[in-house]
């Protein structure tokens, strides 16, 4: 019966002598953090506020959805929508208007900030 319980311990992440009182509250409830609102409430706030510091900045917009790709400079966020004034998408007649991006539709971005690496220019290849 040693044995087996020290294979269990060896195998936990908890360290030895722990049987589970020393738990990090911060998580521990349904995925709600420390000040008790659900993890995806916080995590969907710090999104929209990082696009609001952006507002002016070039980004670099990849979407699950067609037309997929977007490149353009962020105007305005409006609740949890992004305003793209769409420079460049992989199809040229979407090119030049204005998108509203919903949040959650955004697979991955980058956005430009001062000293940090450009967004390269993508010319048509046809």
């Amino acid at each position: 019966m040693t044995q087996h319980r020290f294979n269990r311990r060896r195998n936990s992440s908890q360290p030895p002598g722990n049987n589970g009182d020393l738990r990090s509250d911060s998580f521990q409830q349904e995925g709600r953090s420390f000040d008790n609102r659900p993890i995806n409430e916080i995590h969907d706030e710090e999104l929209i506020n990082h696009f609001r510091e952006g507002i002016g900045s070039k980004v670099f917009v990849l979407s699950p959805s067609y037309p997929f790709i977007f490149i353009g400079e962020i105007l305005d966020v409006v609740e949890d929508m992004i305003e793209i004034a769409v420079e460049t998408t992989h199809f040229q007649p979407l090119e030049n208007r204005i998108w509203f991006i919903h949040v959650h539709n955004i697979e991955v971005f980058y956005i430009e900030r001062p000293g940090e690496s450009r967004i390269p220019e993508l010319n048509d290849m046809t």
